[in-house]
């Protein structure tokens, strides 16, 4: 299986952030891909995701199950997801930054596509990768300047 692997530093504290990925409409916003997400049960959702790559767009949804420990102050979420085209596993980890009003965020998932997907997801997945530490960053600093007011 194809793997995506990153960290990044989001300027946020972690309470900020565990808030808004607690948040469903924040999630559909922040996630580069991710159009909807609707909540199914206490640790279920459906994604449903587009990807683009020049003239080609595919949409597919996916069955997400996720659980969430917290150990030394580090939450990492369990992901599980499966659709018609597409099943993906693996951690989102959020981790308190040593610096401070950051946090860091370490992504570690497994993918394999199939049809007509596989052959635009496996192009994109580097182009998500770069757009997501910008486009959460600016979701987040939306997300938790209107929880201020």
């Amino acid at each position: 299986m194809p793997n995506i692997e990153f960290k990044i530093q989001i300027a946020s504290t972690l309470e900020q952030t565990l808030s808004a990925v607690n948040n469903i409409d924040f999630l559909s916003d922040a996630i580069p891909g991710v159009i909807s997400v609707t909540q199914k049960g206490n640790n279920s959702a459906e994604w449903v995701m587009e990807v683009k790559k020049g003239f080609m767009r595919r949409r597919t949804s996916l069955d997400v199950e996720f659980s969430l420990t917290t150990k030394n102050n580090v939450h990492e979420f369990y992901l599980s997801a499966s659709g018609k085209e597409i099943v993906l596993k693996g951690t989102i980890s959020l981790i308190p930054s040593n610096e401070p009003g950051k946090t860091d965020v370490k992504v570690d998932l497994d993918y394999e596509a199939f049809g007509p997907l596989k052959y635009i997801i496996n192009n994109v997945v580097g182009e998500m990768i770069t757009e997501f530490p910008e486009k959460f960053n600016s979701k987040l600093k939306q997300f938790t300047a209107s929880r201020q007011t």
